[in-house]
């Protein structure tokens, strides 16, 4: 997403058109393209503390995913990406 303002947590974007900006991640309805969820990257967080029954996400992709979809999950709905 395109910034021009002040901001610590702006991020380099090498691959985009716009280089500097803010990195948001959103959960959209295929249908009707309705926003329910979303999440500005302000930087790496600090590491959760771990739980022998939670499965461990290296990833960064991984982790925004299961974030963003948590509400939804045991819910029968369809996630595409």
């Amino acid at each position: 997403m395109k910034f021009k303002g002040r901001c610590h947590f702006l991020q380099y974007l090498s691959a985009k058109p716009v280089k500097w900006g803010l990195k948001v991640w959103a959960l959209c309805d295929a249908e009707t393209y309705y926003m329910s969820v979303m999440r500005v990257y302000i930087g790496k967080s600090n590491p959760e503390p771990e739980d022998p029954d939670h499965v461990s996400l290296t990833l960064l992709g991984e982790k925004v995913v299961a974030n963003l979809v948590a509400p939804y999950l045991n819910k029968y709905h369809h996630v595409f990406f």
